[in-house]
């Protein structure tokens, strides 16, 4: 199941990509890959910027989106980007959430799925029309 969501994904960037015709600009897309069970709690993170801008010191979160949420011990992981030049990717350190497991956050047993954000502070100027609508994704994790 979640790899025929990964799968989709990818082919909807795809095509996404052949409609949007952007300038000269930075277009940051997130595609993410989770190893959820009771063993490993893994999230596999690739970056693509799709326009042909650089971008420049940007963050991702990624987030174990959980139900009901724990006051204490949020599961987000945050990385830092110092720079991705246009019309490339960048596979971030892998997110292993497994350390974050804590009596607050049910040991991450409340957790329903994981969501990437690229740049939620938004400090890259990304493609007007295209950029900055494509810089979330989630996956379910049952």
């Amino acid at each position: 199941m979640k790899k025929l969501a990964s799968i989709v994904f990818l082919l909807a960037v795809v095509a996404f990509l052949q409609m949007c015709k952007c300038p000269p600009c930075p277009d940051l897309v997130p595609s993410v890959s989770v190893q959820w069970n009771e063993n490993s709690k893994l999230v596999y993170v690739t970056i693509h910027n799709t326009g042909t801008g650089s971008a420049t010191n940007f963050l991702v979160y990624v987030n174990a989106d959980e139900n009901p949420e724990s006051s204490n011990h949020r599961p987000q992981i945050m990385h830092k980007v110092d720079l991705l030049e246009g019309c490339s990717s960048i596979t971030l350190p892998i997110s292993d959430f497994s350390p974050l497991a804590h009596p607050d956050n049910s040991y991450l047993d409340n957790v329903f799925q994981i969501t990437v954000i690229v740049d939620p502070k938004g400090m890259v100027k990304e493609c007007d029309g295209c950029g900055e609508n494509n810089n979330e994704v989630s996956v379910p994790l049952f």
